[in-house]
């Protein structure tokens, strides 16, 4: 049975003594024989542990017409409309999918209307007469939406939609006038009947 010297003895406990009290301190022999001590300093290692994990911030959203439970759904700030669809409940079958954009991101207070086929364009569709009511928010409506605007039927309701994708947000209502197509004489038209948020 192999004997331990007392200097290798001494080693040993110590660094037993250093495994056991979790203080980061650790002892080594270097091929020279010499006694080699590294000590991590305990206040990097409590102040990695104190680190705070950041709360994603929420929104809410009201997700009404063709889904399965229509109502207003808590989400994660950056969450997308396929996403408040789903928790909804999914869409009923005779929801129309073509005239929402399911990739476009979230905000807080927004609408989300699921249409129901065949509804596009009619004068009697009861979501689109609901946010006419408080204006049309062009950083978030539908094809449809857009398309119940005077003057602005579902090409020009394209051409938004596409500007938005390709330059984001719209900061001010003024904006719409990048947007091919929407002079100065068709923007005075919807200038009141058009939201920002």
């Amino acid at each position: 049975m192999y004997k331990f010297s007392r200097q290798e003895q001494y080693v040993l406990i110590l660094l037993l003594l250093a495994i056991f009290s979790g203080s980061g301190v650790l002892i080594y022999r270097n091929s020279t024989g010499q006694i080699i001590t590294v000590m991590e300093p305990a206040d990097n290692v409590k102040a990695e542990e104190k680190v705070p994990s950041e709360e994603t911030a929420k929104l809410y959203v009201h997700v009404s017409g063709e889904v399965i439970n229509p109502g207003v759904y808590e989400l994660k700030e950056g969450s997308r409309v396929y996403e408040a669809i789903k928790m909804a409940g999914g869409v009923t079958e005779n929801a129309d999918m073509n005239y929402l954009n399911l990739a476009q991101i979230l905000h807080d207070a927004q609408k989300i209307y699921v249409p129901m086929k065949g509804s596009v364009g009619l004068e009697g569709d009861e979501g689109i007469k609901e946010n006419n009511k408080r204006g049309v928010n062009i950083n978030s409506a539908s094809i449809i939406e857009l398309s119940s605007l005077p003057g602005i039927g579902q090409v020009l309701a394209q051409r938004i939609i596409e500007y938005r994708r390709t330059h984001g947000r719209f900061e001010d209502k003024k904006d719409l006038m990048k947007v091919p197509g929407i002079g100065e004489k068709r923007f005075a038209e919807i200038e009141d009947l058009i939201v920002i948020y």
